[in-house]
């Protein structure tokens, strides 16, 4: 993977409207989800499933998940160890492949993709991804309108 993603995105004239997205990853405030009620992370998990393009299929989620068999031309893929439920892990899967540089943007049929990987402590691969850039921006925004969601229910109890 390459250690230059921004780099990338600067070069193809997308960073910027992907910036505000990297900053709330890499700002850790998605960290707040730890504290929301188990029946929150599960909507929020599906409504990640609902981005436009995902489809169930492409997503591994288990003790087993297999890295060998994804590979980005099957784009969107994404595979992960199971850890603390799926919508935390894929939400720390993105933010720590971007941060620690294991993040790669490549281009299929003109559409920007990025192909990611994360590692445990001990070295071991913990999650794949290759998906469109624009789930950057898809995660936030479930997340914020999710976010929004549980707040205002939580104001008019």
């Amino acid at each position: 993977m390459s250690n230059n993603f921004l780099a990338q995105l600067q070069r193809y004239d997308l960073l910027n409207e992907h910036a505000e997205s990297i900053g709330w990853f890499l700002s850790e405030k998605w960290r707040a989800l730890s504290s929301w009620k188990r029946g929150d992370k599960r909507k929020l998990a599906n409504q990640f499933k609902k981005i436009p393009g995902f489809r169930k299929d492409h997503f591994g989620y288990g003790s087993e998940v297999d890295f060998a068999t994804t590979r980005r031309d099957n784009a969107p893929v994404i595979a992960m160890k199971k850890g603390d439920g799926q919508a935390m892990d894929w939400i720390r899967h993105l933010r720590n492949a971007i941060a620690h540089g294991n993040v790669e943007l490549y281009f299929n049929d003109g559409q920007p993709l990025i192909e990611g990987k994360d590692f445990n402590q001990r070295g071991g691969q913990s999650a794949y991804f290759a998906i469109p850039l624009s789930y950057l921006n898809e995660t936030v925004a479930v997340f914020n309108r999710l976010t929004k969601t549980i707040t205002t229910s939580a104001r008019h109890k």
